[in-house]
């Protein structure tokens, strides 16, 4: 039995590193879409504040995005090159969707005058 779980997680990366993290992201975007566990994987930075991300994601199974995906290579080069380059630290929140019938819409959040969607 899976357990499916949703998860938010807001970065705020160093203004001298933005670039560098930018980077980080597009190289580790394509591969954890195309998991067979992600559900979607959308990340938009905001308006306001300049270098602060969010990256809402839905994943098909709990344990295996934690025990499996997280610990492959490109999410490790992923983490080890962003932890170093946030400003503070990164806030996450799991939710609970209240109907899980409903696909997420592709938000087609925009990074960087790239449009992001899955």
């Amino acid at each position: 039995m899976t357990d499916p779980f949703t998860m938010s997680v807001t970065l705020t990366i160093q203004p001298e590193r933005r670039e560098e993290f930018l980077g980080a992201l597009d190289a580790v975007l394509g591969p954890a879409r195309a998991e067979p566990g992600c559900v979607f994987l959308h990340v938009g930075e905001s308006t306001e504040r300049r270098g602060t991300f969010v990256l809402f994601e839905r994943w098909r199974d709990r344990q295996e995005y934690f025990e499996e995906i997280l610990r492959r290579a490109h999410f490790q080069q992923y983490l080890a090159l962003v932890r170093p380059r946030t400003q503070r630290p990164a806030w996450s929140c799991s939710w609970i969707p209240r109907d899980p019938r409903t696909p997420a819409p592709n938000l087609g959040l925009s990074l960087g005058g790239v449009t992001r969607g899955r």
